[in-house]
């Protein structure tokens, strides 16, 4: 190692001055970049939540309100549940009201100076005046402070399809629910936040997945995921431009979480529990950024997979996704055979 030193020395020593000193300076940049970087990447998951920004009446004395959508089960039901812990009423958005109503019964009777409401309504098929008629009806009477686009997700039996294999339906019903769904009800709201003056803030906040990376096999899903990380950084800048940015526009992505219909496994260190992932969402509302990974840890795990090469990272993508469908095949296989 010594010898290796001198070797780099005696190199350097050899060179012009002028050119030793850019060599340097280019070095010291690039380890104060690196730095910068890294310092950066820890501050988004260091800095304390701002959720209770959201928390206030408005002008006329009326208590915050918040709509979680897709609010029946896992994630969904504990943020609905982490926000009335903080001071906000709840709108509970599924298409089961019977399920919806259990929820609200749980949450009624653990927060009983909380309010909520349901909004009935199957996301998974094209928005049209029945959305518009429950926001108006529902929401267009309350102080709402905040919208969270939690409905969602893949497909199932079979979750991992190819995209040849997929019926047309089932296509357009889950880019529906992923994608079109949440950028038109985002779009009435914030209709909604606009038509009365702001006496404070307000918050829309997209769930993503860390599928838009490039999984194979889940492509109708990831694509709408896609199509609403954009939206969120379009809509963001719209507001800017129009002077209108007291609504604070955020894209939470998300990788795997257990407890929820498609993973019963314990959780780990890169995949949370439904408590755990929606406490990790509402704390990214300090981020200071459109897009960002919820959990830190899985955050790190999508920093280490960016250090690979794009062929590298294509081959890893194709070995886990065709590990996990053929895994579900032979699941599927094993149901038949039990019936």
């Amino acid at each position: 190692m010594a010898s290796l030193f001198a070797a780099a020395g005696a190199a350097l020593d050899s060179l012009p001055v002028a050119v030793t000193r850019i060599a340097v300076l280019f070095l010291g940049v690039k380890v104060a970049q690196t730095l910068y970087n890294v310092a950066s990447f820890f501050a988004v998951y260091l800095r304390p939540s701002q959720i209770h920004r959201y928390v206030y009446n408005d002008a006329r004395g009326r208590p915050p309100w918040a709509l979680v959508t897709g609010a029946s089960d896992g994630v969904g039901t504990m943020l609905a549940d982490e926000l009335a812990a903080i001071g906000l009423n709840v709108v509970l958005h599924g298409r089961n009201a019977a399920k919806l109503e259990g929820v609200r019964q749980t949450l009624a009777a653990k927060y009983p100076q909380r309010q909520f409401r349901l909004f009935v309504l199957d996301a998974s098929q094209t928005p049209g005046p029945e959305l518009d008629r429950l926001v108006e009806e529902i929401l267009g009477h309350i102080h709402l402070t905040m919208l969270i686009n939690n409905a969602g997700g893949g497909l199932t039996q079979p979750t991992y399809g190819a995209l040849a294999e997929v019926p047309t339906q089932r296509i357009v019903e889950n880019v529906t629910l992923n994608g079109l769904f949440p950028l038109v009800l985002t779009a009435r709201i914030l209709e909604l936040f606009h038509k009365t003056p702001a006496t404070g803030p307000s918050l829309v906040m997209n769930v993503g997945s860390l599928a838009d990376i490039g999984m194979p096999f889940v492509t109708p899903y990831a694509a709408a995921k896609i199509m609403m990380l954009a939206a969120t950084t379009m809509a963001r800048r719209e507001l800017a431009a129009l002077g209108q940015t007291s609504t604070q526009m955020l894209a939470v992505r998300f990788g795997v979480v257990t407890g929820v219909s498609h993973t019963k496994t314990p959780p780990r260190w890169n995949e949370p529990d439904t408590r755990t992932m929606a406490r990790a969402a509402l704390a990214r509302t300090s981020s200071g950024r459109d897009i960002v990974i919820a959990h830190l840890p899985q955050a790190l795990q999508n920093a280490v997979l960016g250090l690979l090469t794009a062929t590298q990272t294509d081959k890893l993508f194709e070995q886990v996704m065709n590990e996990r469908r053929s895994k579900e095949q032979k699941e599927m296989v094993q149901q038949r055979k039990a019936l």
